[in-house]
């Protein structure tokens, strides 16, 4: 059924079918829900936030509202999340330790630190405070809303940690952009994966410090850690910076070996690390060979040029101007030159 509510559907199928959701039993309420949790479809979860849903003949359980909170704690709908939330607080049901955080991902989205705070309480008053899922949220939470000093005393008054636990606190310290407490308590660990190593290797290249970063990635390296695609971008930034060709190379050779040579960004910054590096051949050779281009794309191919001396190049660059349109052309951070030269081409 969850096809059916997709934007390409029309609209007499959804005005038919909204009906026959609303009247279906619980047990089809919760799979409905569940598959948009999965790949969640905005026509869908829109229908389910519905007062409707939640007014059926037969009493909604925990497990449909934690499954539809889950579903509806992304960007557009997150809110709603909060709200459903909150009919959990006012009916006879008790949220438990999935309900706390599915709804502190809303939290986070909406930077709602004050809703954040209650929430904490409730848990408190409740003792799902002590359940590792419930403050490893709650330390996300406090951390992504800048209030780190509130993470680390939940941190430290937990004796229970698991990997994702302290991961938690580290990647909340980079985020605020302390990283040299991130890098303490990251030699503190017991246990470490490739999140850990990431939260420290993108913290050091956002603060500027892309030495720390690809000594950072050179250990992963040496403890054969698999590096995700935020350790890569942060590593590429940090030898852009340095000119550090070789390493820039060899993660270029890892991409293309482990078919990632798709991902846009991973392409923007090998771009952008080739032509800082002196090698504006390759960085053309990288952006020629991707099949989709964003606006950043072209940002980091022009910037090159222009870093390298070449401002003739994005002039002759005859596909500039067919791939891309004029709105998105005036958002690129040109001089002003080369603007008007491109558009009136």
């Amino acid at each position: 059924m969850v096809h059916l509510f997709r934007p390409s559907s029309s609209h007499w199928k959804r005005a038919v079918l909204e009906p026959l959701l609303l009247q279906t039993s619980p047990a089809a309420l919760f799979s409905t829900a569940t598959a948009a949790a999965a790949s969640p479809s905005y026509h869908l979860l829109s229908l389910l936030k519905h007062h409707s849903i939640f007014t059926h003949k037969t009493r909604p359980d925990i497990y449909l509202y934690n499954t539809i909170i889950k579903a509806l704690s992304n960007p557009e709908l997150a809110t709603e999340a909060i709200l459903l939330y909150n009919r959990i607080l006012a009916s006879d049901l008790r949220f438990d330790t999935y309900s706390l955080p599915f709804v502190l991902k809303a939290v986070v989205r909406l930077l709602a630190i004050h809703v954040g705070r209650q929430i904490h309480c409730q848990a408190i008053g409740t003792g799902l405070v002590s359940d590792i899922h419930v403050v490893t949220a709650l330390i996300q939470m406090y951390s992504s809303c800048g209030c780190v000093s509130e993470a680390r005393q939940l941190f430290d008054g937990v004796c229970f940690r698991d990997v994702a636990f302290w991961n938690a606190m580290v990647a909340g310290y980079a985020k605020v952009g302390d990283v040299d407490n991130a890098r303490h308590l990251f030699e503190r660990m017991p246990e470490r994966n490739v999140i850990s190593w990431t939260a420290v290797i993108a913290g050091y290249a956002q603060m500027d410090r892309p030495n720390e970063a690809i000594t950072m990635f050179r250990r992963m390296q040496l403890e054969e850690v698999e590096p995700d695609e935020i350790a890569m971008l942060a590593a590429l930034s940090a030898c852009a910076h340095l000119g550090a060709l070789e390493l820039g190379e060899w993660i270029h050779n890892y991409i293309d070996k482990h078919g990632l040579s798709k991902i846009v960004p991973l392409n923007n910054a090998l771009i952008d690390m080739y032509a800082k590096c002196g090698k504006i051949e390759k960085a053309l050779e990288v952006f020629k060979n991707m099949e989709h281009k964003s606006v950043i794309t072209w940002t980091s191919m022009i910037d090159g040029w222009l870093y390298m001396g070449l401002e003739e190049k994005p002039l002759k660059c005859s596909l500039a101007w067919k791939g891309i349109g004029l709105s998105q052309m005036k958002s690129l951070l040109l001089p002003s030159f080369l603007l008007v030269a491109m558009l009136d081409w």
